[in-house]
C-alpha cells in the first residue's frame, strides 16, 4: 500500500486492538457489538488461518482480514473488515491480499467471502471479480419484557446441564455435527477442532450449555455465550429421528430464560435463510425477527 497505510501479517499481540476493530463494524452493520476477544483469540491461535492488518502511519488499525482452509471442505473461507468510513482502497488492499492468499493455500480451490447485504463496498468489490452470491443467512433477535415461560416437559423429555467432562463434550459434539449434516454445505468438524474453537474459544461457559433428552437418551443440544448487549445461541441441534417433538423449542425458550435471569433483555443467532429443517419457522414461533441479512460469495 502506500502511505495512508501499511499492509502487514498479525500477530497474537493485534488481537485487543483488532476487537476494537470489529466491534466498530459490528455497530455500523449489526447496531450492536457481536464479537468478543475470546472469538478473537481462537481465531489467531488457528494454525488454519492466515491473516493480514492494514494500519495507518501513526499505527491506527484501518482493515483485518483472514483466510481459513477448513480440513476437509471443497473451499477455504474468508473476510475483510474495515474501520467504517475508511478510503476503499483499504478492503481492495486486503482483498488483494485475500486473492494472493488464496493462490498460496489452495490454488484450485474457491473461497467463501462473507458480506452484510448493506455493506456495499465490499460486495461491489466481491461481484467485480466475479463473485456470486451462494446462500444468505439472516440474524434473528427476540427481546423480552418479562421473563421467557418454559411450558412444562413432555413425558420422557428433560434438559440437563453440561459437564466438563468427556462424555458429556463427545455428547455435544456428536449431536450437534450429526444434526448439521442436514444443513446446507455439511461437513464433519473433527472433535479436537471443535473443542479448541467452541470450548475453549466462542462458548466457554457450559452453564449456557444443554441437553434435551427422551426417554434418557441425549438427541437435542444447544450451546450459547454471552455478548457484551445480547444472549448469543451459538449452536442448536437435533437429530433427524427426534425432530418436529417440540425439543428446539423448549432448548430455546430454556436459554432465553436463563439469559433474562442474568440481565439480558435480548438474544440473538444466525441462521441459514433457506434452512432446509424449517429453522426460521422454530425460531419465529419463538417470538425471533430478522434484522439483518448476511451474504456468502463464492469466488473461483
Amino acid at each position: 500500500m502506500d502511505a495512508a497505510g501499511r499492509l502487514r501479517s498479525v500477530t497474537a499481540e493485534d488481537a485487543e486492538t483488532i476487537l476494537d476493530l470489529v466491534l466498530l463494524s459490528d455497530l455500523a452493520e449489526v447496531g450492536e457489538p457481536n464479537t468478543t476477544i475470546d472469538e478473537v483469540r481462537t481465531d489467531l491461535a488457528n494454525d488454519q488461518l492466515v491473516a493480514a492488518v492494514v494500519e495507518s502511519p501513526d499505527g491506527e488499525l484501518l482493515g483485518y482480514s483472514w483466510v481459513e482452509r477448513f480440513p476437509g471442505h471443497p473451499s477455504l473461507f474468508g473476510d475483510i473488515i474495515v474501520r467504517p468510513g475508511t478510503d476503499e482502497t483499504v478492503m481492495a488492499a486486503l482483498f488483494d491480499w485475500v486473492r494472493a492468499t488464496t493462490k498460496d493455500l489452495g490454488r484450485d480451490l474457491p473461497i467463501n467471502l462473507f458480506a452484510n447485504s448493506k455493506n456495499a463496498v465490499k460486495r461491489q468489490i466481491y461481484e467485480r471479480a466475479g463473485a456470486t452470491v451462494i446462500r444468505r443467512f439472516y440474524r434473528m433477535v427476540a427481546t423480552f419484557d418479562e421473563p421467557p415461560v418454559i411450558p412444562d416437559l413432555p413425558a420422557g423429555v428433560r434438559l440437563e446441564p453440561v459437564r466438563r467432562s468427556d462424555e458429556d463434550l463427545h455428547d455435544m459434539w456428536e449431536i450437534t455435527d450429526l444434526a448439521f449434516l442436514d444443513h446446507f454445505d455439511p461437513i464433519r468438524e473433527p472433535y479436537e477442532r471443535w473443542l479448541a474453537h467452541t470450548v475453549n474459544g466462542v462458548c466457554p461457559d457450559l452453564s449456557l450449555w444443554w441437553f434435551a433428552t427422551v426417554d434418557g437418551a441425549r438427541v437435542a443440544g444447544l450451546y450459547a455465550a454471552e455478548m457484551p448487549e445480547a444472549g448469543y445461541i451459538d449452536v442448536l441441534g437435533t437429530l433427524r429421528d427426534y425432530r418436529g417433538r417440540g425439543l428446539g423449542k423448549l432448548l430455546l425458550l430454556n436459554a432465553f430464560a436463563e439469559f433474562y435471569r442474568r440481565g439480558y433483555r435480548k438474544v440473538a443467532l444466525g441462521v441459514d435463510a433457506s434452512s432446509l429443517t424449517n429453522a426460521v419457522r422454530l425460531y419465529e414461533s419463538v417470538g425471533m425477527e430478522v434484522k439483518y441479512e448476511g451474504l456468502r460469495y463464492e469466488l473461483a
